[in-house]
């Protein structure tokens, strides 16, 4: 037997199936032409091929695939055994046996069994029926009319039949096989970046809180300040959570809620950074309310860090958040933002720019930095 049976075998088998009806519906006024000359047993005998490819078409992708093989096997076993008792069925007179029309299904009765054996045992299928009316003849008349032998030969034809079929599925289970395959690196890839994804969450993660932490306290010696022990209580919290799975499923939030969260956020963050809110009732995600939110605590805290305080103001309404963060220290250059500004780069634009509606922009300058950070709920 060849492999497992698959789709693409079910698919050409039911093509099979329905071109052997086709030839069946076209013999049919040749058969009843030559119902004379054959003995009655002969044509139910050579009725059971047609039916198992009706019985095929029919449940094809429904009967099981141990009956699919047994109807591929046996559809081609009844002809070949037809065939060779052709000539004992025959009741006509003289030398001439005309050759019957089932002769001429045998390309798709050899087709079938390319589905089910390997191709060796169907190339030595192809010689047998090309041998089976000869033999008939010889066996039951004594002789092998030249017509019938002729036609022998030509049925060996079949092999080409044969190989093309053969090709044809080998074709298309590659295809299939490749397609699989193909699936599996695209689930792999989905997978790799999602991982991707969170290990970056992470590193923004332990830049806002623990590389912040560690950089402020190499500026103290002796005794730390108060808010140098909130930070690092910050900190351990944040390595604390950072093996767990973020939640990353949306809910909607009261905006008022919204507000509440960032202006929690970035109090945590940077205490003497004051943020004030202004809401109008409305609903929004709470997956950009707490991104915008770690964004805008890192504004804060860049704001504390620099410039020794600054302030804000949150606005969130129906589909909408912006948070303002602004502060009067020596500002930067926002064009020329590079790895010594990873909380910038990371934690701030990239982050929100990964948010589907996030927007942000920055002005730096003599006079102070202002960063402005946004959504709106897509499609709004």
């Amino acid at each position: 037997m060849t492999h497992t049976w698959s789709p693409v075998d079910r698919s050409i088998g039911l093509g099979i199936a329905l071109l052997g009806i086709a030839a069946a519906l076209a013999s049919i006024p040749a058969l009843l032409a030559q119902a004379g000359q054959f003995a009655p047993w002969w044509g139910l005998l050579l009725s059971i091929p047609p039916l198992l490819l009706v019985l095929a078409a029919v449940g094809w992708f429904r009967l099981p695939a141990v009956v699919l093989r047994a109807i591929w096997i046996a559809q081609p076993a009844v002809l070949f055994l037809a065939l060779l008792l052709s000539c004992l069925a025959w009741t006509g007179n003289g030398e001439f046996v005309p050759s019957p029309q089932s002769w001429w299904w045998d390309a798709i009765a050899l087709s079938s069994l390319v589905l089910v054996l390997r191709i060796p045992y169907v190339l030595a299928a192809v010689i047998a029926f090309s041998a089976a009316v000869p033999l008939s003849a010889l066996a039951f008349l004594g002789d092998i009319p030249d017509s019938v032998l002729a036609a022998g030969f030509v049925h060996c034809a079949n092999i080409a039949v044969v190989m093309l079929v053969y090709s044809l599925r080998a074709q298309l289970v590659e295809y299939h096989r490749v397609r699989e395959v193909t699936e599996q690196l695209r689930a792999e890839d989905e997978r790799i970046q999602a991982a991707s994804a969170g290990f970056e969450a992470f590193a923004r993660e332990v830049h806002d809180e623990v590389l912040a932490t560690f950089g402020a306290a190499l500026l103290f010696d002796g005794e730390p300040p108060e808010e140098l022990r909130r930070s690092a209580s910050v900190a351990l919290r944040s390595l604390a959570r950072a093996d767990g799975e973020p939640v990353t499923e949306p809910i909607e939030l009261r905006s008022s809620d919204a507000a509440e969260l960032i202006r929690a956020l970035t109090a945590e963050a940077a205490p003497g950074v004051a943020v004030a809110s202004a809401v109008t009732a409305g609903w929004v995600s709470s997956v950009a309310a707490s991104t915008v939110g770690l964004a805008a605590a890192e504004a804060a805290r860049n704001a504390a860090r620099h410039a020794v305080g600054g302030s804000g103001s949150v606005l969130a309404a129906d589909g909408t958040i912006v948070v303002t963060i602004s502060d009067t220290g020596p500002g930067f250059d926002p064009e020329a933002i590079g790895a010594a500004h990873f909380g910038v780069r990371e934690s701030i634009i990239r982050r929100i720019l990964e948010l589907d509606g996030g927007r942000v922009t920055i002005d730096s300058g003599a006079q102070g930095t202002r960063v402005v950070i946004g959504w709106n709920r897509p499609g709004e």
